[in-house]
């Protein structure tokens, strides 16, 4: 008795609203002087309100990014039989003139206010092209190309109607029907605006005029956003986000986060029909819906994916408040993206974590109608740190007149394809129907497609998994397969794979010099220098080096900046078979010299301009022993032979190898110390990286880790 109570009263509140607030222009957020200017400046205004939320997100969104389609919504359609084009264009004309929505443009205003114009007469376009003349991969073609330029055409919001439809003769009897319209005007609740244009086809074939009711208004909706209690709500979804601080990541993404997808591709699969039959017997059995199954098998994924037991994921809700006048039969948009939160304890049944998935849906649709970024301002997460929650799951369950599919004699008309673009770098849309439909709808630039279509097999089996063992652990839900598992045991087993002969770095270098030498090796500054050039000058030093006694055992410093000769200077050194001590301009004067009096052979040095640093250096060193110097530059280096000197091996059974010794110096001007590693060690490093990225991008490609045996 006391929800009903409640019910009452919330209605009654809200027809005081809509009774305050029903006069035209009351909802506008203008003086006097503002509303007439617009009235001058259009002379058909029916209505001026603000926006909601959501359609200013999208306003700016769409602004920001002209030309790429996003928002861009086309619905196609396939239409059997005879059809009277006239009559049908007439139709669609006749049902923009009944919804406001559909005759409605924006228009910004002083101080940065976007105010929504109603026209009392916005006329449709509607373009009719024959291409009966064309084969049937002809006709594909030119669709899928008149479709793309139409997304890039775009809309100017500031012109009504947003909305366009174009008619494709593929025959006589079949037609193709592309309604092209902007998101900001309305969402996915198309059953009202089809059932309206198919009665006022009949009633034109027939030579009538159709009886209809008034259309629900969208002006009524923001009149009771307007009664709603916003501080209640931010109370809620404060304690609901709190102690989550972090965004769920969007693992596999490339390149930097932007604030929307320009180029987006989609990957489709289907869950089973079996799996799909007994998701819905277990959702009706248990007072669950296919929806809640399909919000868990998100969760487990992204979950998976990112390897974390809570995640956070953005549901768009439908919107549409019962005690709004008329409100399923409005056009308009009415959806929001709430931010739900899922923890996955693993030794929780499945059943009752689907449950309490469920109840915290229902508890957030009391407080649906705050904006997105009023719902992160209640959380520790601010807008610098990134968006609340970057993946967004959609479950397209708007009802569906029954009549659309069984009353076919008038006008045969049947949904093909659905585009939506959002903002969202990834998208998730369950679609519901003889079978469930599960599409990802991706950024082509930050998104590898074999990644998603991956990502879209673990969603599909996470579904199944949950309609198979719905009375079992969560911690029993696998999203990989049994044989999956046994390639990823047989990758994991460290099985020796063939990566060439253990050859120490100068080694490999040679390699490939000897077989690519005109290759580019390394460019700094404009300079660039091929494999072969930077070989030659290398063993032309290294043969100098060589020649004043450099050898395994001994310390060479380098002294010059980061460029191509330090390059050079660094494989001579190896090439010779000393370990080098770098000492770089960048380094502190202070460290320098304790750096370089580690050295007991010469200092090299790129050019005359820097001969006198050795000897400056060892001035202020402790040893105060004046190391001799080599110049890379020198012409006498250049003229030697090419050939790389012989290398000999160290004395000292600790040095069998040649090693390297890293002495740089920090900013505070201690010493790094040195690492007593080989040439051919260091390879041997390179290759047991390379085996560790190979076992990474395997199990990124597979969505999860591995499961214990």
């Amino acid at each position: 008795m006391s929800r009903l109570g409640d019910a009452n009263a919330q209605a009654t509140e809200t027809a005081r609203a809509l009774q305050a607030l029903s006069p035209n222009f009351a909802l506008a957020d203008l003086d006097q002087e503002e509303v007439a200017g617009i009235c001058r400046e259009h002379g058909d205004v029916e209505d001026i309100y603000p926006l909601t939320p959501m359609q200013e997100g999208m306003y700016f969104h769409a602004l920001s990014h002209l030309g790429t389609g996003l928002y861009h919504m086309q619905e196609r359609y396939e239409i059997r039989g005879a059809l009277d084009v006239q009559k049908f264009a007439q139709a669609w004309r006749k049902v923009v003139d009944r919804h406001a929505n559909l005759r409605t443009s924006f228009k910004s205003v002083a101080n940065g206010r976007v105010q929504q114009i109603v026209h009392k007469n916005a006329p449709l376009d509607v373009e009719v092209t024959a291409l009966d003349h064309l084969s049937s991969a002809e006709q594909d073609a030119y669709i899928d190309d008149a479709l793309t330029a139409e997304r890039k055409r775009g809309f100017d919001l500031s012109q009504a109607p947003l909305m366009r439809i174009r008619l494709m003769r593929l025959s006589e009897d079949r037609h193709i029907c592309v309604r092209s319209f902007h998101h900001i005007i309305m969402d996915w609740c198309t059953s009202p605006l089809l059932l309206d244009v198919r009665r006022r086809y009949a009633a034109a074939l027939r030579g009538e005029t159709p009886q209809a009711k008034s259309a629900g208004r969208f002006h009524d909706y923001l009149a009771w956003l307007r009664a709603r209690d916003v501080a209640a709500a931010e109370s809620f979804w404060r304690a609901y986000l709190k102690g989550f601080s972090e965004p769920t990541p969007l693992v596999g993404a490339t390149g930097r986060a932007r604030d929307a997808a320009t180029n987006v591709g989609d990957v489709i699969v289907q869950v089973a029909p079996e799996s799909y039959s007994r998701l819905k017997a277990l959702a009706r059995q248990n007072q669950l819906t296919v929806n809640t199954f399909v919000q868990g098998a998100l969760a487990l994924l992204l979950g998976a994916l990112s390897g974390r037991e809570e995640v956070v994921f953005g549901v768009t809700v439908s919107g549409r408040p019962i005690d709004v006048p008329a409100v399923e039969s409005t056009l308009g948009l009415f959806i929001n993206g709430l931010p739900l939160r899922v923890a996955m304890p693993r030794d929780l049944v499945v059943v009752d974590w689907l449950r309490s998935i469920l109840s915290d849906n229902l508890d957030m649709r009391q407080h649906e109608f705050l904006a997105q970024s009023a719902i992160q301002r209640c959380s520790a997460i601010t807008r610098a740190d990134g968006l609340l929650f970057e993946h967004l799951l959609t479950f397209e369950n708007a009802p569906i007149d029954p009549s659309l599919r069984g009353e076919k004699d008038v006008l045969d008309i049947d949904l093909l394809q659905l585009r939506v673009h959002t903002n969202y770098s990834l998208t998730f849309v369950a679609i519901p129907d003889d079978a469930l439909t599960l599409r990802l709808t991706y950024d082509r630039e930050r998104f590898d497609a074999a990644f998603i279509e991956c990502v879209a097999a673990r969603f599909k089996r996470a579904v199944e998994e949950l309609a198979a063992k719905c009375d079992r652990p969560l911690r029993e839900i696998s999203l990989v397969s049994g044989a999956e598992r046994r390639a990823l045991f047989g990758l994991w087993r460290g099985e020796d794979r063939d990566y060439g002969p253990a050859l120490d770095l100068v080694e490999r270098f040679e390699g490939h010099a000897a077989r690519d030498p005109l290759a580019i090796a390394a460019a700094c500054e404009g300079a660039a220098l091929n494999y072969g050039e930077l070989n030659a000058r290398a063993n032309a030093l290294a043969e100098a080096l060589a020649a004043q006694g450099v050898g395994p055992e001994t310390l060479v410093a380098l002294f010059d900046a980061r460029g191509l000769d330090f390059l050079v200077m660094i494989l001579a050194v190896f090439k010779a078979g000393a370990p080098i001590c770098r000492s770089t301009p960048l380094i502190p004067t202070d460290a320098s010299p304790r750096c370089c009096a580690k050295a007991v052979h010469p200092s090299c040095s790129r050019d005359a301009t820097r001969r006198n640093a050795p000897g400056s250096l060892s001035k202020r060193s402790k040893r105060r022993a004046r190391p001799r110097r080599a110049c890379s530059n020198s012409p006498r280096f250049r003229r030697r032979a090419v050939r790389p000197p012989i290398r000999r091996a160290a004395t000292d059974p600790c040095l069998r190898e040649p090693w390297r010794a890293a002495a740089d110096a920090q900013w505070q001007g201690r010493s790094q110390g040195a690492a007593r590693a080989g040439h051919r060690g260091a390879a041997r490093r390179q290759i047991r990286r390379s085996k560790k990225r190979n076992r990474g991008q395997t199990r990124q490609n597979l969505g999860r880790r591995p499961p214990p045996p």
